[in-house]
């Protein structure tokens, strides 16, 4: 009973710590791309609103996103948590997945593959945030292991106080806007 009760606990403490993350990192990446005279929408909003209450432009965003598996009601759009966008064109230059979940990065790789098999969407960046540096860490035994599957992804960012050495495939987030500006180029 008091082992159900504290695995309770830790689930309410990892949801509020996933929450906060998103909200901060939703500020600092809106932030960013408004610098970069870029559009910013959550997936939430492109993913859960029908076609007929999104704008023109978040309308053609979705489009944009959208990967078709073939048959007559398979289309999906990734379960992403940011989009940057080309506020012009409706271009989408990049989707951002956050969580501290390791299944989740798993899902950032099937996207970012499905995008790249598609000559309309091979152009869109796949980034990856988290602040779980103890699931992550900054080992290189983790890294060599990981390196395949990261290195499949645009940027793996890890929001942390705690430097991390340098690496190719998992960096720290204070990178993140510099790798974007290089998406938008």
């Amino acid at each position: 009973m008091e082992e159900k009760i504290i695995e309770n606990h830790k689930q309410s403490w990892q949801s509020l710590k996933n929450n906060t993350l998103h909200r901060f990192v939703e500020y600092i990446v809106a932030d960013m791309a408004k610098d970069l005279k870029l559009g910013f929408v959550t997936g939430n909003k492109i993913r859960f609103t029908v076609p007929h209450d999104l704008t023109a432009e978040l309308n053609k965003i979705k489009r944009n996103l959208l990967v078709d598996y073939g048959g007559e009601y398979d289309a999906r759009v990734p379960n992403m948590d940011i989009v940057i966008y080309e506020p012009k064109s409706s271009k989408v230059f990049a989707i951002v997945f956050m969580s501290e979940l390791k299944e989740r990065v798993l899902n950032a790789v099937y996207w970012k593959l499905k995008f790249d098999s598609c000559p309309y969407s091979n152009h869109i960046k796949v980034f990856f945030v988290t602040s779980d540096s103890k699931k992550f860490p900054t080992n290189n035994k983790f890294d060599r292991m990981c390196g395949s599957v990261l290195s499949d992804i645009d940027g793996y960012y890890v929001f942390s106080e705690r430097k991390r050495a340098k690496n190719d495939n998992i960096q720290n987030f204070d990178e993140f806007f510099d790798d974007l500006q290089k998406a938008v180029k």
